[in-house]
């Protein structure tokens, strides 16, 4: 019996042996993937904090949106001539006003400072 016995006892040794080698394979295998994912989690927190920030950021915001409508006007044909051409035309307009004004000016002028012939 009592050779039995000890080879009944040495059975589960091995056994639990064999599954502690087990256990810490797996162990370390279960650390690794947490690892990888923890950093993975860590990068997509990231990433979400920056797209929060951007969303934030009004004045930044305010400045792309300006970027992208002047872009737009510019790619628009003809956009920039019809502005050269309303530019040119209330420059002459300015100019004509002008040139009227001097004429009425110098009239009034003329008859209250010159003698009648």
């Amino acid at each position: 019996m009592t050779r039995e016995t000890s080879q009944q006892s040495s059975v589960p040794e091995q056994r639990g042996g064999s599954r502690a080698g087990e256990r810490s394979a797996s162990a370390g295998e279960e650390t690794e993937r947490l690892r990888l994912e923890i950093s993975r989690l860590r990068t997509e927190l990231g990433d979400t904090i920056e797209a929060l920030a951007a969303k934030a950021d009004l004045k930044t915001r305010t400045q792309q949106e300006a970027r992208r409508a002047m872009d737009k006007a510019r790619s628009v044909p003809g956009a920039a001539t019809r502005g050269q051409r309303f530019a040119a035309a209330a420059l002459l307009g300015a100019v004509l006003a002008g040139a009227v004004g001097v004429v009425v000016l110098r009239r009034r002028w003329s008859r209250t400072h010159l003698p009648a012939d």
